[in-house]
């Protein structure tokens, strides 16, 4: 059975909505002269690639557009079974557990100190609507979408292993920055060491096992605690 209407709107909407929001980003955010202490020449270097925030966005643009790619090739009357394979993989590998680990992470951080990931100065650079669709809407975005729409999780071999890439990835991208050009991307990692920087790394390779599941657990929740079991079963078959 086909995706009902109401998520294929959906699907559009929050394409739209992303999108939008990062053509406003790209022309309307800039950080003037007088900032320049906050963000100096150098720091460029990287450009947005630096920042989780900035991965999660794109993951969730990438996301919406394989929704809405497989949307249209049902419109249209072609059952791709490949298509709807990749928007569930890009789901419950990427923008999920990216998702929720950049809003978890940005607001247990912010009640601690702010400025260790969101200093006062970008008040002045980025609107309060801009920081909630960065931080705080991509989660019930996602929790809506995965309510709307019965998604099929890959085997967990699959998805937690392209999950723990990601990380990797984004991990040694932000250490090379901070040991090889002494660019320190959140403030919080300059100043760790000894048992306390050893500490961060094993939360940061144990950390995306529990979020995966718990996407797994959203699915269940949402349309019975057999989805996945039926799935897995069928494809066994």
């Amino acid at each position: 059975m086909g995706l009902p209407l109401s998520g294929k709107i959906y699907h559009a909407l929050v394409l739209i909505y992303y999108c939008s929001s990062y053509y406003y980003y790209c022309e309307h955010v800039y950080y003037p002269a007088n900032k320049s202490d906050f963000r100096p020449q150098s720091y460029r270097y990287g450009g947005d690639t630096k920042f989780l925030t900035m991965w999660c966005w794109f993951f969730q643009i990438v996301y919406f557009f394989s929704c809405c790619v497989a949307d249209v090739t049902e419109i249209v009357g072609v059952k791709s079974k490949m298509m709807h394979s990749l928007r569930d993989w890009v789901l419950s590998s990427v923008a999920f557990p990216i998702g929720l680990m950049v809003v978890g992470m940005f607001w247990i951080l912010w009640s601690i100190d702010r400025e260790l990931v969101y200093p006062k100065e970008l008040d002045e650079i980025f609107p309060v609507w801009l920081n909630h669709v960065l931080h705080t809407n991509v989660l019930p975005i996602l929790l809506m979408d995965m309510w709307l729409v019965r998604h099929k999780y890959p085997s967990r071999l699959l998805g937690i292993t392209s999950l723990l890439f990601i990380s990797a990835l984004y991990m040694s991208w932000i250490f090379w920055l901070g040991y090889g050009v002494d660019i320190w991307v959140y403030p919080i990692l300059r100043v760790l060491s000894g048992f306390k920087f050893a500490l961060f790394i094993v939360v940061c390779a144990i950390t995306p096992l529990p979020v995966y599941l718990l996407g797994e657990l959203c699915i269940n929740v949402f349309h019975g605690p057999n989805t996945m079991k039926e799935y897995r079963s069928k494809k066994a078959e």
